[in-house]
């Protein structure tokens, strides 16, 4: 698939008022890429999680230091990933989880979903708002953008099926291990890396009302595949769905 040429200059981005739900390995590099290009709004963000040091090989953003390498601090003293992030995003940030925390009762222009504990995807659905992005990694070296907006999309409950508990993959792969006593699954920063700046890219066509207007709600990166870019857009709520105004025009 050809990509058409990007424009010269990029505005700073702005599109409202955000909520960022997240702040891991997809969140910092989001935030990594937007501190680069220009970011304003009215920006806030969530996530009650410490930076371990198996965190700092994807996380764009967290060092060693951050998880308390090498003074070795107690458990539960480490940086907080929202304290890391906050500083590259305006706004205001909470060290608190999506379903515990009071400030999202406001309404926003735009959701940014980066995380799946706590069913925070079902959660966000049964909000029917207006626009909702998320950024994912996969197995098999896959990098993952979606968009849900109402009338138009499926909810993100129904696409990501949350409506069973479903097992998540996080940005990892097999590899080959020289000595029989090492084995399992390797992280691979890249991952993060790509789904950030794909979100990235997406908020700057989201600025200008392009994202909106796309007939594809669904874009992967696959680093393992030829083809390597690939998009979908026939996607639509499940029967039962509780969520009102999330279903397809795709019929």
């Amino acid at each position: 698939m050809e990509a058409a040429p990007g424009p010269d200059d990029l505005e700073r981005l702005d599109v409202g008022s955000v909520l960022l739900v997240g702040a891991g390995a997809v969140g910092s590099a989001l935030a990594y890429w937007l501190y680069s290009m220009g970011v304003g709004g009215e920006w806030t963000a969530l996530d009650a999680d410490h930076i371990k040091l198996y965190n700092t090989n994807r996380g764009m953003l967290f060092t060693a230091r951050d998880a308390g390498w090498p003074s070795g601090i107690q458990y539960g003293q480490e940086r907080r990933k929202i304290d890391v992030v906050a500083d590259y995003l305006p706004g205001r940030s909470y060290p608190e989880w999506y379903h515990k925390a009071q400030v999202t009762a406001k309404k926003f222009d735009l959701i940014l979903v980066l995380a799946n504990e706590y069913d925070v995807r079902t959660r966000v659905a049964q909000r029917s708002a207006p626009a909702v992005l998320h950024a994912t990694t996969g197995a098999t070296r896959l990098s993952q953008l979606h968009r849900h907006i109402a009338d138009r999309d499926d909810c993100i409950r129904c696409r990501t099926n949350d409506i069973h508990q479903g097992k998540f993959a996080c940005s990892t792969v097999s590899t080959s291990t020289s000595t029989a006593q090492s084995s399992g699954d390797r992280a691979l920063p890249f991952l993060s890396a790509a789904s950030g700046l794909m979100l990235a890219m997406a908020l700057q066509r989201f600025q200008v009302s392009e994202l909106q207007q796309d007939p594809w709600n669904d874009w992967r990166w696959d680093f393992a595949s030829n083809h390597k870019m690939s998009r979908g857009g026939q996607r639509q709520c499940t029967d039962d769905c509780p969520i009102m105004g999330f279903m397809s025009v795709f019929q």
